[in-house]
């Protein structure tokens, strides 16, 4: 969906320079109907545009009568005359054109332009899957969804890829769709799923000369020097993980007189993140256990169970034997 998104904010890009941005912005808050055609008409060209068709000297896009109004009721002018005469328009005069029918017509490299750039961002991005350990030796590869029956990509695509076999399947905008439909009837038909980022709760432990800047630490009121805020690391972004694999870390300390543990998960698109207030890192969620009858040092113990929709979290205190559980997002927490 980002790909494609890339697409309509170029081609409103350029509409808002044809136009004129307060035109357009009028339009998009007052013509939703007429705004949902032109991105009915984005669509299409999506699929219909391809790299080998400058034979076709200029392609047919529909603008609504509501925007050519709202320019020449803001402006005062008529845009087809002005494609002719202002000098502003110098560089469009030959890539747009008016049929008598009021249609609007563009070269086929203004179309093409839209494309480069979600294009190159998703060849360097199946690279970078394709240097995975994960996945090194792969050869074929299905390429789904909206994006992948536009002619341009498939296109691109090949070219950039010659040796690996790239499928795109009939109706691939629907193939995203299909498969939620089947993994909600039969959920254990995927065993294993790629960790979408590094996860991990955020502890306090003791200083050691060396090993964490002398910025970050903080003296206790008994005068022993501790560091906040350390990623401690249960699963790395990018590793393999099994539906139902739960990852145990050694036991937390809970101090007497402390009335909760908090649990604090954090994710990180690092693979070994030091600290939860790095740049990089982002709040997940909290768990609270409640340790009031705590009267000496008391551990609790966290456990994370990955491979499924959610990333689960319980936190058992040794003590009382009490669990307490939360369940996260696992694949949107960005």
């Amino acid at each position: 969906m980002f790909f494609l998104s890339q697409i309509d904010d170029a081609f409103m890009d350029f509409l808002c320079e044809l136009f004129g941005s307060d035109v357009v912005q009028t339009f998009k808050e007052n013509y939703t109907t007429d705004l949902f055609d032109i991105y009915c008409e984005i669509e299409a060209l999506k699929k219909g545009v391809k790299f080998d068709n400058e034979d076709v000297k200029k392609i047919l896009f529909k603008i609504p009568q509501a925007l050519l109004d709202e320019y020449k009721k803001q402006t005062g002018l008529e845009l087809r005359n002005e494609l002719g005469k202002n000098p502003k328009f110098e560089n469009l005069r030959n890539k747009i054109s008016f049929d008598k029918n009021g249609k609007v017509r563009f070269t086929v490299n203004i179309i093409q332009s839209f494309f480069k750039k979600p294009l190159d961002e998703l060849s360097e991005h199946i690279r970078d899957i394709m240097c995975e350990p994960s996945v090194q030796g792969t050869r074929t590869v299905i390429i789904v969804g909206g994006f992948a029956e536009s002619n341009m990509v498939q296109e691109t695509l090949k070219a950039e890829f010659p040796n690996l076999k790239l499928i795109f399947p009939f109706e691939a905008g629907l193939a995203v769709l299909k498969g939620a439909v089947l993994f909600g009837h039969s959920p254990m038909v995927i065993t294993t799923r790629i960790c979408p980022n590094t996860y991990g709760i955020a502890v306090s432990k003791m200083y050691a000369k060396g090993a964490y800047p002398e910025d970050h630490v903080t003296e206790t009121l008994d005068g022993k020097k501790i560091v906040k805020n350390v990623f401690h690391k249960y699963m790395t972004i990018g590793e393999p993980t099994k539906v139902g694999l739960v990852v145990t870390s050694l036991p937390l300390s809970v101090q007497p007189g402390q009335p909760q543990a908090q649990i604090r998960i954090f994710a990180s698109k690092q693979p070994n993140p030091v600290f939860v207030t790095d740049s990089d890192c982002s709040y997940v969620g909290m768990i609270l256990v409640d340790t009031p009858d705590v009267t000496d040092s008391d551990t609790v113990e966290v456990r994370m169970t990955f491979g499924g929709t959610e990333l689960r979290v319980e936190a058992h205190e040794n003590s009382t034997g009490l669990s307490y559980r939360a369940r996260f997002d696992f694949l949107s927490s960005d």
